[in-house]
């Protein structure tokens, strides 16, 4: 894999307005337990202090760079790049506790992060995965100027987003 020339040492932490943006930590497992589901809704807590455990590896070995979104003290959701990096690329995802949902906190969080991609990481293009029965996710995604590609891994489409798209937006 192509390492990010520009990656940083420790998770920084991003602003936007209330929002902060920093890394996730096992002792608010309990808060990123509901999070946790989305990817197995089985999972138990223990699992879901594994899942932080597997994020932070994932950033030392310079794959990922996850955020956990924040009011205050509250995690209300993460944000970041869960794969990526390989030819200047990043892969955002995003995923947010129900009683926060449409209320433009990921909204906010994406476009920090896309920034901070293509800024900081220097990346030249952001791509996102949305499943096909997730709307909300795909008006976001169009909301943020990522165009749908004909790629479709499973029940997934694949979106885009170049550098130039995002400062001209």
């Amino acid at each position: 894999m192509n390492e990010p020339q520009f990656f940083p040492t420790s998770i920084p932490i991003l602003h936007s307005g209330e929002l902060t943006m920093r890394e996730l930590n096992l002792e608010e497992v309990d808060q990123f337990y509901e999070l946790s589901l989305y990817r197995n809704p089985e999972y138990n807590l223990e699992q879901a202090g594994e899942l932080i455990k597997t994020i932070q590896e994932n950033f030392q070995n310079r794959e990922a760079l996850n955020w956990g979104m924040y009011l205050g003290e509250e995690l209300i959701g993460t944000c970041g790049y869960y794969r990526g990096f390989a030819n200047n690329q990043g892969e955002i995802g995003f995923v947010i506790r129900k009683k926060f949902r449409r209320q433009g906190w990921t909204l906010k969080a994406a476009k920090r992060a896309i920034q901070y991609g293509f800024e900081d990481l220097r990346l030249d293009l952001i791509t996102a995965y949305v499943r096909d029965d997730n709307f909300p996710s795909q008006q976001l995604i169009a909301q943020l100027g990522f165009e749908r590609t004909e790629e479709k891994p499973e029940d997934h489409r694949r979106y885009e987003l170049p550098k130039n798209r995002f400062f001209q937006g």
